[in-house]
């Protein structure tokens, strides 16, 4: 243990991933964009946990720390998608917070043709969500003295 670490559930010695948690959504190949009305296909999609903290935490997780996450997720399907992610990658999610707005998504597509210019391009489109409310909350709490902040949340 480090030094100045203390053992048992407090922060002190960890590495903490404060900021937004959202879901990913991926699409492989766009091979050009629908009309209105009209629709596509592609080869793959995937649906991957993400934002700032949420990137975080699972490379962390992957390199065998245990970092504590703190930020909000909606009380939707894709909350429960975004805590086995990050706990299965060895984070510690008992301070992510249950908001009553929607996880936040984003939805990506990997458009493959190239523009006259040449490189290729994507497009996100992203919904609000609870993650605004996280970034006011978390600049407000974890900066304030006291542990208090940096409590568990009691509701999952």
């Amino acid at each position: 243990m480090a030094p100045g670490a203390e053992s048992g559930p407090g922060l002190a010695g960890r590495v903490l991933a404060i900021g937004n948690l959202n879901v990913d959504l991926v699409f492989y190949p766009v091979r050009d964009l629908p009309a209105w009305g009209e629709e596509r296909t592609v080869d793959l999609m995937l649906t991957r946990a993400a934002g700032s903290a949420g990137y975080s935490a699972l490379v962390l997780g992957n390199l065998g720390m245990r970092p504590v996450v703190i930020g909000n997720v909606g009380c939707d399907g894709y909350r429960t998608f975004i805590l086995r992610e990050l706990t299965e990658a060895g984070a510690d999610v008992t301070r992510v917070q249950v908001s009553g707005l929607p996880t936040g998504v984003s939805a990506t597509g990997r458009v493959v043709r190239s523009l006259p210019s040449g490189p290729k391009y994507r497009r996100t489109y992203a919904c609000p969500s609870a993650n605004p409310i996280a970034s006011s909350v978390m600049r407000t709490q974890c900066f304030q003295r006291g542990r208090s902040a940096f409590a568990p949340a009691t509701a999952r």
